[in-house]
C-alpha cells in the first residue's frame, strides 16, 4: 500500500533532521529540515508539537502518538460496520455448523435463513448502504 505521507525535503545545507507534526496525538506530516520549527496553534488552540524522528524511519503519517511515553504506535485498520455485521453473521454460522458455500447462496431454495439471521442480514445490507453514501459524497466532494 502506497503511504500518502506528506514529505517536504529542503535543500538548506547537509544533514537533514526527519520531523513529525503531532496534533491530536496523531502524526498529519512528515518532512525533513536542518531545524525544528516552531509552529503555532491550529484554529481550534490545540497545540501543533514537532517532533525529532530522525532515528524512527519507520514512524508514518496516520500513526498514533502518546506524549506520556513519547511512543509511536502504527494505526490498527477498523473494520466498518459492514464489514464488523458480515464477521458476526459468518461466525454465527461457523459456530452453529450452518455454514454455506456462495454456491448454496445463489441456487434457489438452497438452504433456508432462520430469522434473527434475517435481522442480521438486513443490518448488514443497511450498513453497506450507509458505507457506499458515504464513499459517494466523498468522490462528489473531489470532483
Amino acid at each position: 500500500m502506497a503511504s500518502s505521507a506528506l514529505t517536504i525535503k529542503l535543500t538548506k545545507g547537509g544533514g537533514y533532521m526527519r520531523f513529525a507534526i503531532i496534533l491530536n496525538e496523531a502524526v498529519h506530516a512528515i518532512f525533513e529540515q536542518d531545524t525544528a520549527p516552531n509552529l503555532p496553534p491550529d484554529p481550534q488552540g490545540n497545540p501543533i508539537v514537532v517532533i525529532d524522528i530522525t532515528d524512527r524511519p519507520e514512524v508514518c503519517e496516520g500513526w498514533g502518538y502518546d506524549a506520556d511515553v513519547v511512543s509511536f504506535a502504527a494505526p490498527v485498520a477498523a473494520h466498518s460496520s459492514f464489514e464488523n455485521a458480515t464477521d458476526e453473521l459468518w461466525a454465527e454460522e461457523s459456530n452453529a455448523g450452518t455454514m454455506h458455500t456462495p454456491m448454496q447462496f445463489a441456487q434457489p431454495g438452497g438452504f433456508e435463513i432462520a430469522e434473527p439471521q434475517l435481522d442480521r442480514i438486513e443490518a448488514m445490507m443497511s450498513a453497506m448502504v450507509n458505507t457506499m453514501a458515504k464513499v459517494l459524497a466523498a468522490i462528489e466532494r473531489v470532483t
